[in-house]
């Protein structure tokens, strides 16, 4: 479930959480392990049920279960820092929360542009513009198959599930200044899921782990490298 992506030997580790839009996998995170592989390790999960031999979670609370023990493996290694992107940043933050209730400790969880879990509706609408454009975008290498549909819809149907939990680990959020379609502005994070610094990238929901991603490493570095008191 787990995929190394880079061998850095710095501390903490990075373990990276996509988001269940279908065509979304570790592949995402490859160009942001080229800008921070050199100092860290990178590595990335697959969240359960998106391969085609898995079966999918019945419950939010068993797909958060599968992801913790993954990432309560790695910290037994040492410390651990969390990337989520998209909903794999409400991911990454469940994860975190039962990290913590298992009485371990993350050093830091980031969130790259993810919407509030509050916002339903906005929620579905994201959704729905960003598969859009991922059904217009060449996928080639990843390509939106039958089965990826179907397991975006499982997790669709259990993300409501989840309940809002405040973590202790410090917490970065980095959003896009463009938002996706003709929704406006993108309504705050809620004080429960996020109260570390929240920084701006001037760049759309995908660019902002593609062509961009040297900024959004910039923002990361700086972030972790102050977790590690540098």
């Amino acid at each position: 479930m787990r995929q190394l992506l880079a061998r850095g030997a710095a501390a903490p580790a990075l373990v990276c959480i996509p988001s269940f839009l279908a065509g979304s996998g570790p592949h995402q995170f490859a160009r942001l392990a080229r800008e921070l592989g050199r100092e860290r390790q990178v590595s990335a999960l697959r969240l359960p049920g998106m391969r085609a031999s898995d079966d999918l979670p019945a419950t939010w609370a068993a797909a958060i279960e599968s992801l913790a023990a993954s990432v309560a493996s790695e910290l037994e290694r040492g410390p651990v820092a969390l990337i989520g992107y998209s909903a794999g940043g409400a991911i990454a933050h469940a994860v975190a929360r039962r990290i913590e209730d298992d009485g371990g400790e993350l050093a830091g969880v980031a969130m790259i542009d993810t919407y509030s879990p509050e916002e339903h509706d906005l929620n579905r609408l994201v959704l729905t513009d960003a598969l859009g454009q991922i059904l217009s975008r060449d996928n080639a290498l990843t390509p939106v198959d039958d089965h990826g549909l179907v397991s975006m819809g499982g997790y669709v149907r259990i993300y409501p599930e989840r309940e809002a939990e405040p973590i202790t680990a410090p917490t970065l959020n980095l959003r896009a200044t463009v938002t996706l379609s003709s929704f406006g502005e993108v309504a705050p994070v809620p004080d429960w899921q996020h109260r570390g610094p929240a920084e701006y990238i001037a760049a759309d929901h995908f660019s902002i782990i593609e062509d961009r991603v040297a900024e959004t490493a910039a923002h990361l570095r700086r972030w972790l490298d102050s977790l590690s008191g540098h």
